[in-house]
C-alpha cells in the first residue's frame, strides 16, 4: 500500500548514507529488520528520512504527505488503507486533497472516517456556481426554465457552503465532513490501533516496545 526507501541520516564509516527499501503494512519483525539494515536500534524520527515513496494504490496522492510522518504511524495508515475498496480509496484521496497542514494523525483519522453517512463528495462540483446549480436541481428538479435561467447560482452556492460549512476542493465539493469528524487516533493509542488492525488482517498482533 505504501512503498518507500528509508535513509539513515548519519554517514557510515565509509562516508555513505545507508538505505533500505520497505513496503507497508509491515510486521514488527520487518520493521526491526529494516532498522537493522541501516544500523539503527529502532526508528526514531530524528535519525532517518524517506525517499522514493509512493501510495501504490493512490498514484495521485501528494507523496509529500509521507515525509513528516513517523514510520509506525505510516504503518498503521497502510493497514487502514489496505482495507479500503476502490470507491473508498477514491473518497479518501478526495478528503485529503487541498487540506492545509496535514499531519500523520490527520492521515490516519481520515482513513477511519469513510462511512458515507457522515459526508458527501460531489465530484462534479468545482465552484459556487456548480454548487448552486446542483442544489437547485436537487431541491426543485421540475423548476420552470424561465425561473431556472434567472437564478444567481453563485449566490445559492455561497449560501449553501456557508450554511453547511462545506469545502470546495480541486476534486469536488465535500459536504458535512468536518463538522462530524471524530478522531480515532489521538497520538497516544498507536499500538492499540495497530493491534486491532492486525487482528482484522489475521496477522501477528505482537507489539514490540518501540
Amino acid at each position: 500500500m505504501i512503498s518507500l526507501v528509508i535513509i539513515n541520516d548519519k554517514l557510515n564509516k565509509h562516508g555513505e548514507f545507508l538505505t533500505t527499501a520497505l513496503s507497508l503494512p509491515a510486521s514488527d519483525k520487518e520493521l526491526q529488520l529494516a532498522a537493522i539494515n541501516i544500523k539503527l536500534d529502532k526508528f526514531n524520527k530524528i535519525d532517518y528520512h524517506y525517499t522514493d515513496y509512493s501510495f501504490n494504490k493512490l498514484p495521485d496522492m501528494d507523496k509529500e504527505l509521507i515525509c513528516n510522518t513517523d514510520i509506525y504511524e505510516l504503518n498503521l495508515l497502510a493497514y487502514k488503507l489496505s482495507e479500503l475498496n476502490e470507491s473508498e480509496l477514491l473518497n479518501y484521496e478526495a478528503l485529503i486533497t487541498d487540506r492545509a497542514n496535514v499531519t500523520g494523525i490527520d492521515l490516519i483519522n481520515i482513513a477511519y472516517q469513510l462511512d458515507e453517512s457522515i459526508y458527501t463528495i460531489l465530484f462534479d462540483v468545482h465552484d459556487l456556481d456548480d454548487l448552486g446549480r446542483w442544489y437547485t436541481n436537487e431541491q426543485s428538479p421540475d423548476l420552470p426554465v424561465e425561473i431556472f435561467d434567472n437564478i444567481d447560482f453563485e449566490d445559492v452556492g455561497y449560501d449553501l457552503q456557508a450554511t453547511e460549512n462545506g469545502v470546495l476542493t480541486s476534486v469536488g465539493y465535500i459536504r458535512n465532513f468536518y463538522e462530524k469528524f471524530e478522531p480515532n487516533y489521538d497520538g497516544t493509542n498507536l499500538y492499540k490501533l495497530i493491534t486491532e488492525a492486525r487482528e482484522q488482517h489475521g496477522k501477528s498482533i505482537q507489539i514490540t516496545n518501540m
